[in-house]
């Protein structure tokens, strides 16, 4: 494996932690931005600044998704990461879809051991509230650390089905340069 490669896999395991560590972000930021619009009733200047502040949050998610996953070598060059230490080869016998599945099967569990507490907390807060007030203001948690609960075991039980996708759109990514290089 030479540097260049091994620069490669951190770059798409930077970038996959920095999404799954920013979909926890994104429902406390959504709420916040509502808080802000209601309390300036409604006006259409501050719909189209919420509006604006959620396609920059949206084009951010999409710029590390396409840079850190889909196209590292793009950074790697901007960054020079490789420059002058290309003839070095480091001996792991280990392929790069095998490094991303164990980074995925690693996150995706922690992204459960994160989710399934606070799942199992807010649960039993709907069930404690429902009994008391007959109204269930933790709802909306329990569905989001439900869908992160998923979201983590999707990552461990369909890791190969990803990595499988993340090689194919690399592949594709690389081949587009090429043909525009030439």
């Amino acid at each position: 494996m030479s540097i260049k490669t091994l620069w490669i896999i951190l770059l798409k395991i930077i970038g996959i932690w920095l999404i799954s560590q920013s979909i926890v972000i994104l429902p406390y930021g959504i709420t916040a931005l509502a808080a802000i619009g209601s309390y300036f009733d409604d006006s259409f200047v501050v719909m189209l600044v919420i509006t604006a502040l959620l396609g920059a949050i949206s084009a951010s998610y999409y710029l590390i998704l396409k840079l850190f996953i889909f196209n590292p070598h793009w950074i790697l060059r901007k960054l020079k990461l490789d420059k002058g230490i290309e003839d070095e080869v480091i001996d792991l016998n280990i392929k790069q879809e095998t490094i991303m599945v164990i980074v995925f099967v690693i996150i995706g569990g922690l992204v459960l051991i994160d989710s399934i507490p606070y799942l199992i907390r807010y649960t039993l807060a709907c069930f404690q509230e429902e009994l008391l007030l007959s109204e269930d203001p933790n709802l909306k948690w329990v569905i989001f650390y439900l869908l992160k609960t998923v979201f983590g075991y999707l990552l461990i039980s369909e890791n190969a089905l990803i990595v499988k996708f993340i090689t194919k759109q690399q592949q594709k990514v690389l081949k587009d340069n090429t043909s525009d290089s030439q």
